[in-house]
């Protein structure tokens, strides 16, 4: 009988447990950000994880990016090489700028989350040409001065499927 009991609050720990930590919210660390004036110069720290390209994102993430738009995918839109990006000013106030220059026309998704992985923005751009710059609207009341947001960006084929994507931290001034 001792072990009956021993072996169902053994079960029913393992059970409470389990569920405890698929509860949790999943969070990201937000470390620092590349600090760039308003002409895009790198005016003081880089963070070096930042505006790069990445093979992994939280689960939650890539999940976020399933959000419709009206783009036609199957038109001038390839596979290119991402040679840079990086945005400007950082830290913003309204509105920061994101420059991305890339081989071939394509297009790109974002979504900007706060650190408990939140979606506060999104939105999908046509790439058109080599050297793209994208100003993103930064002047919602939801985004608090102080903070650092972080922006995961994609990349898009014709077939919809994502070749390249990254992360960088933007914060509001």
């Amino acid at each position: 009988m001792k072990i009956a009991r021993l072996l169902i609050f053994c079960l029913s720990f393992l059970e409470w447990s389990c569920q405890s930590q698929s509860d949790t919210p999943e969070t990201i660390a937000i470390s620092g950000i590349t600090q760039r004036n308003q002409f895009g110069n790198l005016v003081g720290t880089a963070d070096n994880d930042d505006w790069i390209t990445e093979s992994s994102w939280p689960t939650l993430v890539s999940s976020q990016f399933n959000f419709s738009d009206t783009l036609n995918y199957a038109v001038n839109n390839e596979i290119g090489t991402i040679n840079t990006i990086f945005a400007y000013p950082n830290p913003a106030t309204t509105q920061f700028m994101f420059g991305i220059s890339s081989s071939k026309p394509t297009i790109m998704k974002y979504i900007l989350v706060d650190n408990q992985l939140n979606v506060l923005l999104q939105g999908t751009f046509r790439l058109k040409n080599s050297n793209f710059i994208v100003a993103i609207d930064f002047s919602d009341p939801k985004l608090v001065t102080g903070k650092t947001y972080r922006l995961y960006y994609a990349f898009y084929d014709k077939n919809k499927a994502i070749y390249a994507k990254g992360h960088g931290d933007i914060e509001k001034k």
